[in-house]
């Protein structure tokens, strides 16, 4: 039973695409435990090279839609309509969610099933020299709502 669908939109952000889809295939709970929803929002760049290439190295199911350009909010609709699981945690496209995420968001949903969860934001200016993370997430546009 797939119990959390990351799910995320995309669109022409394949410099990081790899990164954040590397972070979602490295979570501590078990691979049929959770899938990987994307939308990509009718990209232009490398982004369908890049999800071809993670295809392979994907651990969990792993879905993609692909839509023409319709904004975030066709976008985001269009994941729920495939997510699978009982939980559905939204990131943006530069999240790098770190490896317990999806086990802490579980665990969280045990405790409280109604309660909605959001976050707040860190914002870097260099990718490569990370704060600590503070919440089990790291962002980097500040926009996200989990």
């Amino acid at each position: 039973m797939i119990r959390a669908t990351i799910q995320f939109c995309t669109y022409n952000r394949a410099g990081l695409l790899a990164r954040v889809l590397d972070a979602c295939f490295e979570q501590s709970v078990a691979d049929d435990a959770y899938e990987v929803v994307l939308v990509d929002d009718g990209s232009t760049d490398e982004t369908t090279e890049v999800i071809d290439r993670a295809r392979r190295r994907a651990v969990c199911a792993f879905t993609v839609v692909r839509q023409a350009n319709r904004g975030l909010a066709c976008a985001r609709n269009a994941g729920i309509a495939r997510a699978a699981g009982e939980r559905i945690i939204f990131i943006d496209d530069d999240v790098l969610p770190l490896p317990n995420f999806v086990e802490e968001h579980l665990r969280a949903a045990a405790r409280h099933p109604r309660a909605i969860v959001r976050g707040g934001a860190i914002e870097v200016d260099n990718l490569d020299d990370l704060p600590p993370p503070i919440w089990g997430i790291k962002n980097y546009s500040g926009n996200y709502f989990w």
